[in-house]
């Protein structure tokens, strides 16, 4: 995470209120410290963080290498969140560790999560954790269509109404790899998993104005990173964007009472919802001192390794460099399986040209054989005629001499 300590501590206490009970985390520059979680949350969980200071962010990379870690210590489950995710069991009555244990397998090791967005109100401009009690609506994902990112990008549409893909949760029975924007998995992904309906996230993308101009850093981040210009995108594009141009992307993306219809409780994009609400107000019962949450001291953070961001930035380019490689060779092999598909296709055509075209001269000789027969026949039924006419003939003159003597 980057520069998410504000918002983080309800996430995590989500978890915790789900059965979590160790918590790896990377800490990727953040401009805020980290704090002391352990005692935030009495003990309740285990905590490592990292810090991350060298300015490119694979994330697929850190979190790959961060699974590697619970794997080795033993864990059964890996649970992928952001800082601004709020993973919930449907039922209150199971957990997210229980409903993992009885869902996954080493048979079936990985399952997709819905992800559900929730917008924040126009007049939060710094964040801050009581500001969860006004995410009152969630954003209706719009009928899914090639054109939707135009839209977004343009203003047409908010871009969290844009379906998220769904998160992917992972049995630790066999090595995974994360892919980039922590929403799959490379060991068998999101198309190759169970659906688990009984998990939900519900996801603030945007939690006040003033976190569009932390996203705006990000997307540089993004830029420095070496994949492909579609991973991040919507970071990269408000990289591009002026304060003023971040004030109507915000008008956009958040709710204002002028737009609700109090009889609906509904705008044009959102609809109401309180689950996120209700959440929060779980969490303040169980731990009463996050309403009065303040970052606390960098000296809690576990490792801060210069050695360790060095080297993930250098397995990050690798992995950034052979991926863009990997997807040329899969565009040329796709382009070679198409050459090839037209080239059989031509000689499949050509083949049935050149087969109809020997099938009708081998008509066309039967024909003319059939007629040589005939014309033979002929012929020969007329030199027998004559044959026998001149025979004839021929008796007859001798025959004549004959009587003339």
């Amino acid at each position: 995470m980057r520069n998410a300590w504000d918002i983080a501590p309800a996430s995590i206490a989500a978890l915790i209120l789900g059965g979590v009970k160790k918590f790896f985390i990377l800490d990727h520059d953040s401009r805020a410290p980290a704090p002391d979680l352990k005692q935030l949350f009495k003990g309740e969980a285990d905590f490592e963080i990292f810090r991350k200071e060298t300015p490119p962010f694979y994330q697929g990379v850190a979190l790959s290498w961060l699974s590697a870690l619970a794997r080795q210590e033993g864990f059964d489950f890996v649970v992928p969140f952001d800082a601004d995710e709020f993973w919930i069991s449907r039922d209150p009555m199971s957990t997210i560790s229980s409903v993992l244990s009885e869902r996954l397998s080493p048979e079936n090791p990985v399952g997709s999560v819905r992800v559900r967005n929730f917008v924040q109100s126009l007049s939060v401009g710094t964040f801050s954790l009581t500001d969860l009690e006004s995410c009152r609506f969630e954003a209706g994902p719009v009928p899914d269509r090639p054109d939707l990112r135009q839209k977004a990008e343009a203003l047409q549409i908010p871009f969290v109404t844009l379906a998220f893909p769904k998160k992917a949760v992972y049995q630790l029975s066999v090595e995974h790899a994360i892919s980039e924007g922590n929403h799959g998995t490379k060991r068998g992904g999101i198309g190759e998993s169970i659906p688990i309906s009984e998990i939900e996230v519900l996801h603030l993308p945007y939690r006040s104005r003033g976190h569009l101009v932390t996203k705006r850093l990000h997307g540089h981040a993004r830029n420095q990173s070496g994949f492909d210009a579609d991973v991040g995108w919507q970071n990269r594009y408000l990289a591009a964007k002026s304060d003023f141009e971040l004030d109507a992307y915000w008008k956009l993306n958040s709710w204002n009472t002028s737009d609700i219809s109090s009889a609906e409780a509904t705008t044009r994009f959102f609809e109401r919802s309180d689950d996120l609400v209700d959440l929060w107000r779980r969490i303040q019962f169980r731990w009463p001192s996050l309403l009065q949450y303040v970052d606390c001291s960098e000296s809690f953070v576990t490792a801060s390794d210069a050695r360790l961001a060095l080297a993930l930035d250098c397995w990050g380019r690798d992995s950034a460099t052979s991926e863009r490689v990997r997807d040329q060779q899969v565009r040329e092999v796709h382009e070679l399986l198409e050459s090839t598909r037209q080239s059989l296709s031509a000689s499949e055509i050509e083949r049935a040209q050149l087969s109809m075209a020997i099938s009708e001269l081998s008509q066309a000789e039967e024909q003319h054989r059939q007629a040589l027969r005939a014309a033979t026949l002929q012929a020969d039924l007329q030199t027998a005629t004559l044959q026998a006419v001149l025979s004839s003939r021929s008796w007859r003159w001798t025959h004549f001499l004959r009587r003339k003597r």
